[in-house]
Formats: C-alpha cells, structure tokens, sequence
C-alpha cells in the first residue's frame, strides 16, 4: 500500500467541543440477538446487524492495516476475541464495570484474557477517535504477543498512536498519526516529566496508576512516540525502530538513544518541548484501489437463546464484583439447556474462584467429557487439575489427556502449551516440557512467567548455565517485581547447587510442582497479565471461600476504630478490611520489619487472600485473611 506525508496544521482547541456524550435508547420489548463470524473476531449483539457489521468492518480493517505496516506482527489467533455489541446506553449498563458501586459511562471497554478476549461497545459511538479504546487496547495485544517487553511509555505512547487511527467510509483510505487535541492541551499547559524520571516509570508507578498524574504521562508517551514516528515527515522512524530493537534486548535507555539517536536526555526533552508547542503535525495517508476487509466474507451464524447468557455470564465473571449477575446469568442458561457444555466450563471457572473446589470440578468435568465439549472446556478441566494438585498418575493423565484434546484444536494456544510443559514436569518428562514450553515462548515472547517455568525445567535438568541465563536479566528487572522476586529465588538455588557441586556433594533436586504455583484466575484484567508460575517461595495454601490477587500495599489506614489495607493490582486499587488480631500475617523475607502498623510504609510485593463481602459496603471489597509479603525487587 503505498503512503504520502502531509502536514495537518489545525486549532486543536475548537476540536474539543466535538467530543459528545452518549445518549440513552428506549429499551425494546423483546430483543434479538445475533452473530456474525468474520475472519478474526466474533460478534455477537442486540443492535441491528448493520450497527453489527459496521463494527465488524472497522476491527477487521484495524487488523488489516497493521498486518501490512508490521508483517512482523502477531494477532494470537487462537485466543478468540469475542465483540459484544448491545443496541444502547440501557441495554449495556448492567455489564459496564463499576466504580465504587456505579458503572463506569463508558461507551466501549476491553477485557484482555489468556484464554478469551471480550470487546464491550454500543454503536455508532460518538467522537472524532469513536473507536479509541478499542484500538488503543488491541495495539497492546498485538505489541505484547509480537515484542519481548518494551518499557511502559513505549507501550503506551504506541497505543496511543495507532488509537487515533481512521478508516474512510469505503475503507480504501487510512490516515495515521491524527493528534489527540485532549493531550496537545494537557502537554501545553503543564511541565513535561523530566526523562529521567519519565523512562523509569512502570506500570507499578503512580505516575500511571493514579488518576491526576497519569494523564500527563499517557500525553508525553503519545508525544515522544508521535515524535519518533512521523515528527517531520517521518525521518526518525527507522531509528525509532532500532531504538525499540535495543530495548527489548534490555539496553540501557541511556545508552539506545545515544546508540539510536546520537542524543541525551537533555537534548531529547528540549526537542519535544518545541514539538508540543508547535502547531504543525503531520499525518500519514495511505491508499488502496481495493477495499482492506471484504465484507461478503463475515458469515451471520444462529444462536440460541442459552448461548447469549453464556457470553453475557462469562463476561460478567471476568469483571470486578460481578460474580453474583454472572451465576443469574449462567442458571438461565443450564436452565435453557441443561447439556450445553460451555455454560457448565464458565460456571465451573466461576466456582473455582469463589474457592467452591468440589462445585467446580464437578462442572468443568461435566464440561470436559460432555460430547459438545469445546477445547477451551478440556484447558479449563486441566487447568483445575493442576491448581488443585498433579499428585497422582492418574491426575497428570487426566490433565496431559485434556490438554492434548485442546492442542489438538488450538494449535496455537501458548496457554496450553505452558500448561503441558507443566504437566510433563510433573510427569517426569523434562524433554516434553522443555520442548512445550519453548513452543509457548515462541508464541508469546513477552510473557516472563513462560521465562519462569523454562528456567525450572532447565534446573530439574541440571542445566545451571542455561537456567541463569534466563534468570538473571529477570532478576534485575524493577517494572515487574513478582516475577523478578521469583527469579531472585530461583538465582539462589542454583547457586547453592554449583557450589554443591564443586565441593563433590551432589543437592538433592526439590519435587518439580512442590516449587512451582499455578495462578488461580485465567483471565485477569489489565494490560499486564497476572503471572501464572510462582516458584520456590512456600505460599500459603487458598483458603475456601477466598479470593487471590497480587500486588503492593499502596497505603494502611485506620478510621473510626477500623484498619483498611489499600492494595494496588494490575487490575486496580482495591480496598480491604484488615483486623490485625485475625489475619494471617507472613514474610518471606526480612526486610519488612518487625512492626506493621497504620503508618507503615512497606515497599514489598504482596500477595493476599481475602473474603469477599457477601452484603455491599461503601467501596470495600472484603476481609483480609492472609497477607504475604515478599523480597522486594533487586
């Protein structure tokens, strides 16, 4: 396809008054659902099949530019993205996330997932970047499965870039690089962040975490990412990919602008004060004489009734505080079809978090063996499996059974594939999860936690060159402090065993699963995905009944008599009860300190177990039971 450059000089002020609220549709008596398979997504809505299709076009045609601009770029296929698309404002409200207690006036949302994605949106959304959400978010699956992990502003900044990207009517004509009028005004009226502070943020920090100050950082990460990419007519593009190439190999951002750029810090930040205060932007335009995305090729399948509360429970479970609509939404299904598998697979996921052990095995099994059993079904059932324990034969058969049936069907499910280098672990068969976790690796080269694992199998191995290897660059990294925590242990132990070696003693190697945990929740929330291997550290068994997450105590508070833990996740702040005479307290380090208290500050990675409230109250989540706290990143 070819392209030309031309400038866009505008006053980004009077743009502003364009952005328009949405306006909220009479509900229909009786709706109709529909479903629309096209090359690379699934729809499914209550709007009319045109309003349906005309999404469906502008996802397809977002796909088809970046396959042409990247040909390097990865869409994980076999992790299915499903587009719910509800008729109006009424119809969505009831499945928009919540903010303390309300849902969030959104017009269209993304939930990211390892086994599934979900696209929520109404129609003809309103605005100049209408579909800015959606594309910001499917920039991040593309460069998180395409990229080794890149530092947050670059992720960021392009996100923000391809956001603003529009698709003509005819959809022969892209332009890219539209300037986000929102962020010109913020970068103009506030001071940038100094890039030594900036190229040190993470997603950890609070400059992207809390509300007032990431709005300038998202701002300068699109400006500095515009800047690279198309700031006078694009005559810093290449170097900007060899600055992104240097990064992913962990260089130094000190040394890859200098290496990629021949600049510093400082002359960096006086350029791109000058760019942002300029009025002159360009933006690229590029032409076809054919359409990017045929649409006599997206096919209206049917779908019954049963099958829409099964979409609409799975992504009500996969969203904070939404478990009980999403059980309602899972009963009418079974009760609509009491032999529909996938209802039992959602519902069995369901269980499984809400610490319902028996319940959930008793539906994933169901779902599993049922004979309209689908292979996520067989991932979830081995999934169970290898949460609840590999301590049987007949158990690692059961799971490598299940998870060969969803292979089978997923070839490209990297999922799968660390699930099965697991299991082969378990087994005893250290070349089988070799070989599946490198497979893993090759299609998710991002994911850490697969460096993880990949590092384990290689000491079950004995292969201590190669397991450092792998774990010492993880180990130093601060925008990932689990992981890092994890890598730091693994580090240690293999030290130990080198010098057992070299003084003529052999180590006896740890069991291969008593070293490793596997996350409870498929489906996190968030940018940035929970990680699913956790080794050497002795955790805490999950209680009944409780939930898991993972994070930082962002702040301790005592009000009225009663303390709160304040923990910050990938998926956001979430407020917790904490009774300092009935938790469970533990440090698996000792750089916590002796006294925790109201005041303490306490840098440590943490993971907790709580019980969720059953009755709502104000902006609490639950009770504490456990806290761990872990060594703090290196």
């Amino acid at each position: 396809m070819p392209s030309r450059l031309r400038i866009l000089t505008f006053g980004f002020l009077a743009l502003l008054g364009l952005f328009q609220s949405v306006r909220a549709g009479a509900p229909a008596a009786k709706d109709e659902w529909i479903k629309i398979k096209s090359k690379h997504f699934l729809f499914i809505g209550n709007a009319k099949e045109k309003e349906i299709r005309v999404v469906a076009s502008k996802l397809e045609q977002f796909r088809s530019v970046f396959s042409q601009l990247f040909p390097r770029a990865k869409f994980n296929d076999s992790v299915p993205i499903v587009v719910i698309v509800f008729k109006d404002d009424n119809a969505y409200k009831p499945y928009r996330p919540t903010y303390q207690g309300k849902p969030v006036s959104v017009g269209g949302y993304f939930i990211p997932g390892r086994d599934r994605n979900y696209i929520t949106l109404i129609p003809n959304l309103p605005g100049i970047f209408p579909y800015a959400v959606i594309y910001h978010e499917l920039t991040h699956l593309i460069v998180n499965a395409t990229l080794k992990p890149i530092p947050t502003w670059a992720n960021e900044g392009l996100a923000e870039y391809y956001e603003t990207i529009n698709i003509s009517e005819d959809g022969k004509t892209v332009e890219l690089g539209n300037a986000n009028p929102y962020h010109i005004a913020n970068l103009r009226k506030r001071k940038l962040i100094p890039f030594q502070e900036f190229f040190r943020i993470n997603t950890k920090s609070p400059e992207y975490n809390e509300r007032n100050k990431q709005t300038i950082f998202y701002a300068q990460s699109w400006a500095l990412t515009h800047y690279f990419m198309i700031g006078d007519g694009g005559i810093r593009r290449q170097k900007f990919a060899k600055l992104l190439s240097l990064l992913e190999n962990e260089t130094p951002i000190e040394d890859a602008l200098r290496e990629a750029f021949q600049t510093n810090f400082a002359e960096l930040q006086k350029a791109l004060e000058n760019y942002v205060r300029s009025d002159k932007f360009y933006v690229e335009t590029l032409r076809s004489s054919t359409k990017l995305v045929e649409e006599s090729a997206y096919q209206r399948l049917p779908i019954s009734e049963a099958e829409v509360f099964v979409f609409l429970g799975d992504l009500l479970s996969r969203t904070p505080d939404k478990a009980s609509e999403a059980e309602a939404h899972l009963s009418k299904a079974i009760a609509l079809a009491p032999d529909m598998a996938d209802a039992y697979a959602v519902l069995g996921l369901l269980r499984l978090r809400q610490g319902r052990e028996a319940e959930a095995e008793e539906a994933l099994k169901r779902a599993a063996s049922a004979p309209t059993s689908s292979p996520l079904a067989s991932y979830y059932y081995a999934h169970f499996l290898i949460r609840r324990g590999l301590s049987s034969p007949e158990t690692i058969a059961a799971a490598r059974s299940a998870l060969t049936n969803a292979l089978a069907q997923m070839p490209d499910f990297a999922e799968g594939y660390s699930a099965s280098a697991y299991v082969a672990l378990a087994a005893g068969d250290l070349d089988k999860a070799l070989a599946d976790i490198k497979r893993a690796g090759a299609l998710l080269p991002g994911r850490r936690d697969f460096i993880v694992l990949q590092a384990r199998i290689y000491i079950q191995r004995r292969e201590w060159s190669e397991a450092k290897r792998l774990l010492k660059p993880l180990a130093q990294l601060a925008d990932d402090p689990i992981n890092a925590a994890h890598a730091s242990e693994l580090l240690t132990l293999v030290n130990q065993y080198e010098q057992a070696a070299e003084s003529g003693r052999q180590a006896a190697l740890p069991e291969p699963t008593k070293s490793v945990y596997v996350s409870d929740d498929i489906s996190p929330a968030g940018h940035q995905p929970k990680d699913t291997v956790t080794p050497i550290i002795p955790y805490l068994q999950r209680r009944p009944g409780t939930q898991r997450i993972e994070g930082f105590i962002e702040r301790f508070a005592c009000v009225q008599g009663r303390a709160f833990a304040y923990v910050r996740t990938d998926a956001g702040l979430i407020k917790l009860l904490l009774d300092f005479t009935k938790a469970e307290l533990v440090a698996h380090t000792d750089d916590v300190g002796d006294v925790i208290g109201c005041d303490s500050k306490i840098p440590n990675p943490v993971i907790v177990m709580y019980r969720p409230t059953t009755q709502p109250v104000a902006d609490e989540a639950g009770e504490v039971v456990s806290l761990e706290f872990l060594p703090r990143p290196k």
